[in-house]
């Protein structure tokens, strides 16, 4: 068997772990799910311009999915794949993410996680593939494509949408070692993953049905350099806090005198100060339409006629609300087809946390931000409302992306369109 070495480095903490969430090692299912991924990522376009539709593209998909990285045994047609997969020489260190409350990080984390264990950053892992012999160059190159891709913007673990988990792939220092890339090396790690979109894509007019690369339902951005990993986080957390929180803000407006941008003095005291002077006001949300409609449902009881989900919800569900203001009422907005058993719609946006060095060898970070649209919900879908644990009807699903591009292209974020 011939077969490739990866060298990866852990950037940010990584949530993995068993049953007990012990966080103690990096397994290869873990990495192969991650790689399995990236492959239906870079691939579907590919697969959707030869097909009649997404129905037969998706099956195609999944037969060369099953072909190239194997089934489960308990399948019909189980098998291996065309390559095994090994991840060795772990040097990991673990322990508690002691992140505090209400900052961007812990935003970012969510909640459940606290208590956990993670693999903590700094940490380097080894992935071998070994290929069967008379592997067609052409199915070599789609596997090491993925792994590619993983590299630049990949993790592993819970809340790696969310900058957790983060892995960079090392180079070669031509000393038997490896290292991580350069910022100039990393950049062209980047322009490669971009050109992914419109080479796999073609012309396809609807979003895909999972997250993909597709030309005109994919957009990358980047973020200023840190020298510490956990700034970025904090950073990107903050800023993404920010422009999801309802509340009273003062932004910048136009003095009509002097036609300079200036604080809105009309703010009450004590408020958020958001934006810049050359940030335009149409810039700025803070969904004031999103809390006041579930504001009246947690009020009522019920749904007011009318009642749309909430744009924010496009950043993935569950959606929840709490409201200090009706004594702690709790609002959940979920998808359930099976009221027992609902699902989680996982968000759209990436945040990756990159790894480089400087001139002056010194470890630099910055965010890596990808937007991958895809049908956010089956057609016709409803959103499950729950007040409490009490079900009070369903509404209608978003089905505008613009929230999230809004974030990305806000400059309050600092954020940079590939």
């Amino acid at each position: 068997m011939t077969a490739i070495t990866a060298h990866f480095q852990i950037v940010t903490p990584m949530f993995l772990g068993g049953a007990g969430h012990e966080a103690e090692s990096i397994r290869p299912p873990s990495v192969k799910g991650a790689l399995r991924f990236w492959w239906r990522a870079l691939n579907w376009g590919r697969f959707r311009r030869n097909a009649a539709d997404d129905i037969a593209a998706l099956q195609t998909l999944h037969r060369e999915e099953a072909r190239l990285f194997g089934t489960a045994a308990k399948e019909r047609k189980g098998g291996q794949g065309v390559f095994l997969l090994a991840v060795r020489h772990a040097v990991v260190d673990t322990g508690k993410d002691f992140t505090k409350s209400f900052t961007g990080t812990a935003y970012l984390k969510g909640m459940g996680l606290n208590d956990r264990n993670a693999i903590k950053p700094g940490g380097r892992f080894e992935v071998v593939l070994r290929f069967r012999p008379g592997l067609d160059a052409a199915d070599r190159s789609q596997i090491e494509d993925a792994l590619r891709a993983f590299g630049i913007a990949g993790g592993l673990g819970a809340r790696s949408r969310r900058g957790f988990g983060s892995v960079v792939r090392l180079m070669a220092d031509g000393r038997n070692g490896h290292r991580l890339p350069t910022e100039t090396e990393l950049n062209g790690e980047i322009v490669w993953l971009k050109k992914q979109i419109p080479k796999n894509s073609g012309p396809i007019r609807s979003a895909p049905p999972f997250s993909a690369f597709a030309d005109g339902f994919a957009l990358g951005y980047t973020g200023p350099v840190r020298a510490e990993n956990s700034d970025v986080l904090e950073d990107i957390g903050a800023k993404f806090n920010r422009f999801r929180t309802n509340g009273t803000a003062a932004i910048y407006k136009r003095d009509k005198t002097t036609k300079q941008m200036v604080i809105d003095r009309a703010a009450k005291p004590g408020c958020r100060i958001v934006g810049s002077a050359d940030i335009p006001i149409t810039n700025l949300r803070f969904f004031a339409t999103d809390h006041h409609s579930v504001h009246a449902i947690a009020r009522a009881r019920s749904i007011p006629t009318g009642t749309t989900g909430p744009e924010r919800s496009i950043f993935g569900l569950p959606h929840p609300y709490r409201f200090s203001s009706l004594k702690g009422t709790n609002v959940v907005f979920d998808y359930a087809p099976n009221p027992s058993n609902p699902s989680r719609r996982a968000s759209p946006l990436f945040i990756h946390v990159c790894a480089f060095r400087d001139g002056n060898e010194n470890e630099r970070y910055m965010p890596l931000i990808l937007l991958l649209e895809s049908r956010f919900l089956p057609r016709g879908a409803q959103l499950r409302v729950k007040v409490g644990s009490l079900s009070v009807g369903s509404v209608p699903v978003p089905v505008s992306f613009q929230p999230v591009k809004d974030f990305l292209s806000s400059g309050t974020t600092g954020l940079m369109s590939w």
